[in-house]
């Protein structure tokens, strides 16, 4: 499942990054605001949805301001996609520019319109198949993505824009330190990662 919404739900999520104004007014963000939390809502691998809804919800507490740019914006998707790379041991651009570069050469044969309208075709046949209420539920949250790709989006597709530089290496991550109760920063962090245990004092 991952291997059929990740390569499609990255692809919409960074081709409406770079269709975002420039300088958006309080309508464009409304829409992209909604959008961004349909798009954590409707993602089809439960742990996939869990990681990208606790990275979104640390992303918007920590830069508020993302959706005051396409810039901006588009940073977020890429530290997002960085975040998720690097927690599955996947290669990480380590550069915009190497990330529109990879962009461009996925979009020479397909538009970003057409990997949207994949995504959502997807999503609209994987939550038609689960009769649950939460199935349901978000079998209308897709069409709703649907009405704002439609009506939002599509109208406003451009080419690939240039963008500035930004820091898109840095996991969106909560802290991995804290100030106990007696004033001694500690660290939050015991467990996995990177392959190997890591055992760290309180």
């Amino acid at each position: 499942m991952t291997k059929i919404w990740g390569p499609l739900g990255w692809m919409t999520l960074h081709s409406v990054s770079l269709i975002y104004p420039e300088n958006p007014s309080q309508y464009d963000k409304q829409i992209a605001t909604r959008f961004l939390d349909l798009f954590g809502e409707t993602i089809s691998c439960i742990q996939c949805k869990s990681h990208f809804r606790n990275i979104f919800n640390i992303y918007k507490s920590s830069n508020p301001e993302f959706l005051n740019s396409r810039q901006d914006f588009a940073l977020f998707g890429f530290r997002a996609h960085n975040t998720v790379n690097l927690r599955l041991d996947k290669p990480r651009p380590s550069s915009v520019s190497e990330c529109l570069r990879t962009l461009k050469a996925a979009t020479a044969q397909t538009s970003f319109a057409s990997f949207r309208q994949a995504y959502l075709s997807y999503l609209l046949k994987n939550w038609g198949h689960d009769i649950s209420g939460q199935g349901l539920v978000t079998k209308e949250q897709v069409k709703d993505m649907i009405k704002i790709n439609n009506e939002y989006w599509s109208p406003r597709e451009i080419p690939i824009p240039d963008l500035k530089e930004g820091d898109i290496i840095t996991p969106i991550e909560l802290s991995k330190s804290r100030v106990n109760s007696r004033g001694t920063v500690v660290s939050n962090f015991v467990g996995f990662k990177g392959g190997k245990l890591m055992l760290t004092k309180r």
